[in-house]
């Protein structure tokens, strides 16, 4: 349930703000949440809730390089063609609570285009 609301919530901004023409099918491309403090099991568990959201709500999943930084991403998102995003975000432990942050990123300009 968690997983569908995350991707519906995405798939909605990026439809209501603009990002994409409703009837253009969007990409995003999951990067691996990020987090210090926190488990990285729960870290890949979080970014597979989050694409499996996204696929559920229609949208086309682009898979991330195996290299995680920030050059490798920057020449993957260089060769796609398209309504293309990139998702990241962190996972942060606040006692024994969790906070979430995802930021959806133009892919082509950088661009923030929602929080």
């Amino acid at each position: 349930m968690v997983r569908l609301r995350a991707g519906t919530l995405i798939a909605a901004m990026l439809i209501v703000g603009g990002g994409v023409a409703r009837a253009d099918r969007a990409r995003v491309m999951v990067v691996p949440m990020a987090g210090d403090q926190v488990d990285p099991g729960l870290r890949q568990r979080v970014t597979r809730a989050v694409t499996d959201g996204l696929q559920d709500s229609g949208v086309e999943i682009v898979p991330p390089p195996a290299d995680p930084s920030a050059t490798a991403i920057a020449k993957a998102v260089g060769d796609l063609t398209g309504s293309t995003f990139v998702l990241r975000g962190t996972v942060e432990a606040e006692g024994r609570s969790y906070t979430f942050r995802l930021q959806l990123l133009d892919a082509k300009s950088g661009a923030m285009v929602a929080s």
